[in-house]
């Protein structure tokens, strides 16, 4: 009898999730910047995301080869830059990121890919990366609290917000540090679809979101 009721909640449950992100080309799409030391939350929270919201997800990295997260797991891309990719949507994680903010690879491919992108997502301190290419000069930007004093240091053109946990500028989006970027990833799909999905979103992973980006206590 117990196994009975086990394997039904089991069935339920696995029944209301989604397992596999799209593969069809008529749905939005997302490309994932990966570089050695990428955070990895960073990347995985908003592709859990994404994934349980039906989009197409690649990841991508300068030459498609395995890069080494900073905690040391290690990912193999599905493309890298010189495949002819155009996304819906960039994301650019934070981590260890000065071999990334100082690559001219780096910098153009993220400058080339937003020309048609309708949004550029950046995570943590992922935005020192984005504000290196100068799309956000004159716009509004946060990042991790611990680097607010260096990015405003470094990017003086950039008004640097700091009691949100994401910043929208329209295409342009910025989190706050490390889960943050789950926060940005949800209101990513409220604009891309609806506020509605982007709760049903969270309820699936069980995550509290806050769609406002409101920071407690900030």
């Amino acid at each position: 009898m117990r196994s009975s009721i086990w394997a039904t909640l089991c069935l339920l449950l696995f029944s209301s999730m989604v397992w596999a992100h799209s593969t069809s080309k008529d749905s939005f799409h997302i490309g994932i910047l990966l570089y050695d030391g990428a955070q990895t939350i960073d990347y995985a929270g908003p592709y859990e995301v994404f994934g349980q919201a039906n989009y197409r997800l690649t990841t991508v990295s300068e030459d498609g080869g395995t890069i080494t997260s900073a905690m040391g797991l290690k990912v193999t891309p599905d493309t890298s830059f010189d495949q002819d990719n155009q996304f819906d949507a960039v994301i650019i994680p934070g981590g260890s990121i000065n071999e990334a903010m100082e690559s001219l690879e780096v910098l153009q491919w993220i400058k080339e890919q937003s020309k048609q992108a309708q949004y550029v997502l950046s995570v943590c301190n992922g935005a020192f990366i984005l504000a290196n290419t100068g799309l956000l000069d004159s716009k509004k930007a946060t990042t991790i609290r611990g680097a607010f004093d260096s990015f405003e240091k470094n990017f003086s053109d950039v008004e640097l917000v700091k009691n949100k946990k994401f910043v929208d500028n329209g295409k342009f989006i910025t989190t706050a540090g490390l889960s943050s970027g789950i926060d940005g990833a949800l209101y990513l799909v409220s604009k891309v679809d609806t506020i509605e999905k982007a709760k049903s979103v969270a309820a699936k992973i069980e995550y509290l979101w806050v769609p406002e980006g409101a920071i407690s206590g900030g």
